[in-house]
């Protein structure tokens, strides 16, 4: 970085501000701050002093002293008068200037004695044709990206602009081990003929559905459509009454297309199976994360590298072990190689009215494992063993579920099923997901069963999951009861066009556009404003920008071991961010990100917590966005013998609590424009995850980033003030506190920050296009049920 004063003012040129600071420096998108030739500046070449290596700022030790030389060339015929002087280091103080090489740390003592350091130099002159060499030191007391302006006032200013990568152990551990490159495409094969085998058995009492559904396979016509990018038709018309069916329909084809493309990235070559029994063992990394998700009865095509023209083998999968499936193929193949509340509802019901029939549904097995854990866990109202009934798909894994609750399951040979119809009518309240609530169906239970049907977490079912309980079991007289979160995440749609559309649009938020959703109704709606989990501080802000400020924090055992951490600077507030100016990396052909400094300091932070505050493993969270800071997190707690604190995505944390939470926001570089603030910062630029990850912890939340990067973004912007103005922000200096992001931006950006959604046309617009045919048809509305309150998640 140069400048020349000439008839420009002093500041004009330089990257300095008018109080000597620094604003954050992006080296990866300014490249022009490393980017020179000093022989190209003009007379006076001062040399480059810590010169990037690869592309990348020096590493350093923190607590080390680092050295290195500045040479000052005159070359012109007449004498130099030097000024020079540090300006504006970041931490404060961490560089100075020397016209002695610095001695070694165990130097004797005289030597030091006679060892003077200078943040300027005054008055130096530099004869014709002479090299004066001066001297850069710099000691890290804390991790992260260090910087420097060295400024030299020759008649005309030049300055050199200096960055350190401070690290410790853990972060060098953690380096990338070999440069990022995109990796190339697999090779594929066709799959049109293959060589198939059998199933795996499912018991010897398979049962027998009354109602099987037909097979729905995707036509051949819409495969072609979708699969050259195009919209089928009628999707862009918008969802009416007449096309309800084929809407989804069509929108579920578009999802199924795009899991199967997704699935591809997951294809292996040059993998080695081994013999385990009658199975092939194949190892599948990302299996125990869920990916890929893999289940009993799914099958792989597989064939030998060395021979392009056999046909594949199909083999099932017949079990799941952690990071491992255990294969079968034909034989030749072989030879060859906010949960208290809704169960609150459910006991009341249960208690009181003796002829009602439940049906509980969540999203995942562990969400309905806990609702059943939660009802027999209530002391107050004790349900009948032979009365609650937990159905399992037959895919699920016997191990998977706890040995406690495999009495209230139903499974022949370690294979869950569907008891018969004359044992189902016996269970007053019967727990699934909601894609297994066909099973009841299919034996042929009754729709109209059930009197009650509780749908859980229905922010994050997609519309056509949350019909299938509904259709299958809900006539004019049940009652339906959709407890979630519109403000949080909704349903995981993975084919972006469909998600456009209106798959990514849960069944509970459609509800919300519609009157008298919307308009919170208290014949339709109950609003858990009481929060019984989070610290008041906690609570504030996702409040404020939220919930219009109505939520009301009830917990009342706020926790004292936030008082006994020498890390919290207000023991009042139980927010901290820590800010670090680190470095975002990618490894091989992995293009997930990784942190490590992050990583180093997520670490520290877990080793004060158990130390001083007397917490165990599983009270800590981490939350981060990119799997490889997962990988690279779970890799370091292992290192230090702490494999039982939980580490994931904002997903995996959503319905889950911990007493303390640690967010890594891992993204420390990045061009700050729209689409990358969109695309490139992932849950950064997402006020649903921003609400989800700061609102997991119970007495304590610690956020790690760049502050730099995360203001760009009014959420964490206003976060990162908000701990600032309460004496809760430590690290690199700040960025400049941005005006208009101080007003309420849930109020007036939110939409901005969303995916194109699809916008449903207005109940007036329904009515005219759908009932001015037939004026004297008038349905009834069914008379409004409040009995009970809304949803779990800690709130009531």
């Amino acid at each position: 970085m140069m400048g020349s004063v000439s008839d420009k003012s002093d500041g004009e040129y330089s990257v300095i501000g008018d109080k000597g600071e620094i604003s954050f420096i992006d080296y990866e998108d300014d490249r022009s701050v490393i980017d020179f030739n000093p022989s190209e500046e003009g007379p006076i070449v001062i040399s480059v002093p810590f010169p990037f290596v690869n592309g990348k700022p020096q590493s350093v030790t923190v607590g080390e002293r680092t050295v290195d030389s500045i040479t000052i060339k005159n070359t012109t015929g007449e004498p130099v008068d030097l000024w020079t002087k540090i300006y504006a280091s970041n931490p404060v103080d961490t560089f100075t200037l020397s016209l002695l090489k610095p001695p070694l740390e165990n130097s004797d003592s005289k030597t030091g004695k006679d060892f003077l350091e200078f943040f300027v130099l005054e008055d130096r002159m530099v004869q014709p044709g002479q090299t004066l060499t001066l001297w850069v030191s710099c000691k890290p007391q804390e991790l992260g990206l260090h910087t420097t302006v060295v400024q030299f006032d020759v008649g005309d200013r030049l300055e050199r602009v200096i960055f350190l990568l401070a690290e410790d152990k853990i972060s060098r551990s953690l380096a990338s081990k070999k440069p990022y490159s995109r990796g190339g495409r697999k090779k594929q094969f066709p799959v049109d003929t293959y060589v198939s085998t059998a199933r795996p058995a499912r018991g010897k009492n398979q049962p027998y559905y009354k109602n099987r559904l037909p097979r729905y396979d995707i036509p051949k016509d819409i495969r072609e459509m979708i699969e050259s990018k195009q919209i089928p038709n009628g999707i862009e018309d918008g969802l009416t009454r007449e096309n309800y069916a084929l809407y989804f329909r069509t929108l579920l084809i578009m999802e199924e297309l795009q899991l199967e493309e997704d699935m591809r990235a997951y294809d292996m070559e040059n993998v080695t199976m081994r013999r385990k029994g009658q199975f092939l063992a194949l190892v599948v990394p990302g299996l125990a994360e869920r990916r890929p998700s893999l289940v009993h009865g799914d099958f792989i095509f597989a064939k030998l590298a060395c021979e392009d023209e056999t046909s594949p083998y199909q083999g099932f999968i017949h079990r799941v072990e952690a990071d491992e499936v255990h294969v079968k193929f034909a034989p030749e193949f072989h030879m060859r190689s906010k949960t208290m509340t809704l169960v609150e509802a459910i006991l009341q019901l249960y208690k009181t009215r003796k002829d009602t029939r439940i049906l509980v549904c969540a999203p995942s097995n562990s969400a309905a494992d806990h609702i059943l854990e939660k009802i027999l866990g209530e002391n107050s109202v004790q349900v009948h063993e032979t009365e609650i009934f937990r159905l399992n798909a037959p895919s699920r894994p016997y191990e998977d579920v706890k040995p406690d609750y495999t009495r209230f399951c139903f499974f022949d040979e370690y294979i869950f099923k569907c008891p018969p119809l004359g044992a189902l009518i016996r269970y007053r309240v019967v727990i699934s997901t909601y894609m297994s609530a066909c099973l009841l169906y299919a034996e042929g239970l009754d729709c109209g069963h059930f009197t009650h049907i509780f749908l859980d977490e229905a922010g994050q079912a997609s519309e056509p999951e949350s019909m299938v309980p509904i259709a299958c079991h809900c006539q004019r007289d049940t009652v339906v009861v959709l407890t979630g979160d519109p403000m949080q995440l909704g349903p995981v749609i993975h084919s972006r066009e469909a998600e456009s559309y209106g798959l990514g649009n849960s069944y509970l938020e459609r509800l919300y556009e519609f009157e008298p959703y919307y308009t919170g109704n208290e014949n339709y709606v109950t609003r858990l404003v009481r929060n019984y989990r989070s610290h008041p501080q906690i609570l504030f802000l996702p409040s404020k920008l939220f919930y219009e400020e109505e939520l009301i924090a009830c917990k009342d055992d706020l926790s004292s071991f936030v008082t006994l951490l020498d890390f919290v600077p207000n023991k009042e507030f139980p927010v901290v961010f820590f800010g670090i100016q680190g470095c975002d990396e990618r490894e091989g052909s992995n293009p997930s990100w990784f942190n490590r400094f992050e990583v180093s300091k997520v670490v520290d932070v877990i080793n004060r917590l158990i130390e001083n505050g007397n917490l165990d493993e599983e009270d800590i969270g981490v939350i981060t966005p990119y799997r490889q800071q997962v990988l690279k997190l779970k890799n370091a707690l292992e290192n230090f013998d702490m494999p039982d604190i939980k580490v994931g995505s904002v997903e995996q944390f959503q319905g889950q609590e911990r007493k303390v939470i640690i967010v890594s926001t891992v993204r420390s570089t990045i061009k700050h424009n729209d689409f990358d603030r969109k695309h490139c910062l992932g849950f950064l630029s997402n006020p649903r995850r921003f609400n989800v990850a700061i609102t997991r912890a119970i007495s304590l939340l610690v956020v790690i980033g760049n502050p730099h990067i995360v203001s760009k973004d009014p959420y964490w912007h206003k976060l990162l003030w908000y701990c600032s103005d309460n004496n809760s922000y430590q690290g690199c200096v700040l960025p400049e506190r941005l005006e208009e992001f101080d007003e309420n931006p849930a109020q007036e950006s939110f939409a901005e920050y969303e995916e194109e959604v699809f916008q449903p046309t207005t109940q007036n617009e329904w009515e005219q296009n759908n009932w001015e045919q037939n004026e004297s048809f008038q349905p009834e509305l069914p008379k409004p049920v409040k009995d009970v309150d809304e949803w779990s998640d800690g709130w009531r």
